[in-house]
């Protein structure tokens, strides 16, 4: 007998009503079911409400057309089941493909181990690779990652690239945040964003702007326009045009500036070019506050002697 709702198992029982082997049985069917006691799992296909409306519950969802469903090429994998197979290539082992391809290929879709490609034209072809969404974008390394956007590519092991246009992260766990035409090729280098940004060096990073390179070890570009760090742990905060060559050499932001050869020297201005090591280059200082006395002020410091610079 069918397992009655609720509802109507109260009605049974209402005041005056006779209790019978019928009834009775109904309401042993409603509390003990030996199907869900056995521990097997039940398929609902419809619901009955209080009102004796019939909800049909369809199992399946649909998905672009189709259904998510076992594909078998080479190996076995989990696609949409009305899909035109010509537009993709073999699925990957255990890979979930639910990208969309509208054209004939052999390269679309997931075709890694355990990857995962959502979106248009989309390729998931490394181990543990996905594609998030978007259109014709490529996660190609393993445990790579591109999150969206057009045209974007994550190449490198444990790349990521977020979002945007036109974006690269080539080598390992190197990333672009976003922006367009951005590229990531040094080894755990990073573009925040931005547009036509490089960060080659190792873990170099450019936080954005434009046109921006890092290529010296661990050296930095904060933004700006068309500035270089290619001295080793050397730093461009912004500005435009400014060319930090020399190693641990640094630029605070200004126009046109260049350390040069000149390791562990630093600009704070515009126009200026580093002549000698270990030294900060400005256009001009001004100190407001200044010690009277040499009295406390440790060697290499600077006071005023009536007007005069003295040096501890």
């Amino acid at each position: 007998m069918p397992v009655l709702p609720k509802y109507q198992l109260k009605q049974l029982f209402e005041s005056g009503d006779l209790i019978t082997q019928a009834t009775l049985g109904d309401l042993i069917d409603a509390s003990y079911n030996s199907i869900l006691v056995g521990g097997t799992n039940i398929l609902l296909n419809s619901v009955t409400t209080s009102s004796g409306t019939t909800i049909t519950i369809n199992a399946e969802v649909p998905l672009n057309g189709g259904y998510l469903a076992k594909i078998t090429d080479v190996d076995t994998g989990y696609g949409i089941a009305e899909r035109v197979s010509t537009n993709y290539g073999d699925i990957g082992d255990k890979a979930v493909d639910l990208s969309n391809s509208l054209v004939a290929s052999i390269v679309y879709g997931a075709t890694g181990a355990s990857s995962f490609a959502a979106g248009q034209q989309t390729i998931a072809s490394g181990t543990y690779s996905t594609v998030g969404g978007g259109r014709n974008s490529t996660a190609s390394g393993a445990y790579s990652s591109v999150g969206g956007g057009i045209g974007n590519s994550a190449g490198g092991e444990k790349s990521t690239v977020s979002g945007g246009a036109n974006n690269t992260a080539s080598e390992y766990q190197s990333t672009v945040g976003g922006g367009q035409t951005n590229t990531a090729s040094g080894y755990q280098s990073t573009v925040g964003g931005g547009q036509t940004n490089i960060a080659s060096g190792y873990q170099s990073t450019v936080g954005g702007g434009q046109t921006n390179t890092t290529s010296g070890f661990s050296s930095t570009v904060g933004g700006g326009y068309g500035n270089t760090a290619s001295g080793g742990a050397s730093v461009v905060t912004g500005g435009r045009v400014n060319v930090a060559t020399a190693d641990f050499s640094s630029i605070l932001g200004g126009a046109y500036n260049n350390t040069s050869t000149f390791v562990n020297s630093h600009i704070i201005g515009s126009n200026i070019t580093s002549n000698r090591i270990n030294t900060t280059f400005v256009q001009n200082l001004s100190i407001t506050t200044i010690p009277t006395a040499s009295a406390g002020l440790p060697s290499g410091s600077v006071w005023s002697n009536g007007g005069v610079l003295n040096i501890v």
